[in-house]
């Protein structure tokens, strides 16, 4: 979580100089997938391009533009919560990039974190590629993807090569406000102790004692 505390700061500094600018946000909520994010108001909603999409935003007068995803994946509902941060690495981190951005022409996965993402487990990536087309655009991308009660939330930020740079900041202002509503306990897959350790009882009429050594049964 030290990356995020990094780029907080960064984004943070970036403001200094219009301290005594009101800046204003746009609040997003998605009731049946229970995510929500804030982003600039100065960006404006677009048509999604993809089923998975909840909603895709772009900055004014440029080629930013970040898209918020969200997809059922039930395949670790059987783990206790307590395996979530090894299942990330296992599944949602270099293999994971590389399929995401292997769909562009060149593409190129530069860094990646293991990071989480509102309430969810995940990583960071940033990556390179071209767009396939008659445009042909070389693009950089600030990347994150999260697990959280069955679900995979995925924000992908990116812009142009050449003025990355300058968005990184907003980007991770953007992801830091991604946040996943709390719909039951955390530990809904499994954090018990190990009671068959526990010392035998005999309950009876109401009363508990210890079990004598050599009882078969629990009295009711």
């Amino acid at each position: 979580m030290s990356f995020f505390k990094l780029c907080f700061a960064v984004v943070i500094l970036s403001l200094l100089p219009l301290a005594g600018a009101q800046a204003h946000l746009v609040v997003f909520e998605d009731d049946v997938r229970n995510i929500s994010f804030s982003y600039p108001d100065t960006w404006r909603r677009v048509s999604i391009q993809k089923p998975d999409e909840l909603i895709r935003i772009v900055a004014p007068g440029s080629a930013a533009s970040c898209a918020l995803k969200a997809r059922d994946d039930h395949r670790f509902a059987v783990y206790p919560a307590r395996y979530n941060g090894p299942l990330q690495r296992q599944n949602f981190a270099g293999g994971f990039w590389a399929d995401y951005v292997g769909i562009y022409d060149n593409p190129a996965v530069q860094m990646i974190n293991n990071v989480g993402m509102g309430r969810g487990f995940g990583s960071f990536a940033l990556a390179a590629y071209t767009t396939p087309g008659p445009v042909n655009e070389a693009r950089s991308s600030a990347m994150l993807v999260s697990t959280y009660q069955n679900e995979v939330t995925i924000l992908d930020c990116s812009t142009r090569t050449e003025e990355y740079r300058s968005y990184h900041p907003v980007f991770m202002s953007i992801a830091k406000s991604v946040n996943h509503r709390q719909t039951s306990y955390d530990w809904i897959y499994g954090y018990y102790r190990n009671f068959t350790l526990d010392e035998p009882l005999v309950i009876n009429n109401g009363s508990i004692k210890k079990r004598p050594i050599g009882a078969q049964h629990i009295l009711y």
